[in-house]
């Protein structure tokens, strides 16, 4: 699978949902996983790669793919209708991509993690969730 991003996103911290930091987009971004171009619309709520926040597993992998994990929220969202299978392959490859994490074990565990762990939030929430309370 190809996958990969032109720039950033251009985002602002608009809450929290579940002890993370929920971001909203500022402006539309757009990535592409296999030729296909999908796009984040301005205002859209997203929160990152979701590591639980465990003294370890955050001490290896927090803060770490938050991009990927940016696009993986949208692939996961009900108007996308992607097959899950297919939103987490995408997320290796634009971790892949973005080199982040650094080490291919540690982008390994997070897609693992991601497959086994996705399940309850694939296609459970819309575009237009909210996510938090606006702060």
């Amino acid at each position: 699978m190809k996958a990969f991003y032109v720039n950033l996103p251009v985002t602002k911290p608009v809450g929290k949902w579940d002890g993370r930091i929920v971001r909203e987009f500022d402006e539309d971004w757009y990535f592409w996983v296999d030729d296909k171009e999908y796009c984040a619309k301005a205002g859209t709520r997203v929160d990152g790669s979701s590591v639980p926040r465990w003294p370890v597993l955050w001490w290896l992998f927090g803060d770490k793919a938050e991009v990927p994990g940016d696009a993986h929220d949208i692939l996961y969202r009900k108007e996308t209708n992607v097959p899950k299978d297919y939103a987490d392959n995408a997320y290796l490859a634009l971790m892949e991509f973005a080199n982040d994490p650094e080490s291919a074990a540690g982008r390994k565990t997070m897609y693992w993690a991601v497959c086994a762990g996705g399940g309850s939030s694939y296609q459970k929430k819309s575009i237009d969730d909210k996510l938090c309370e606006d702060e």
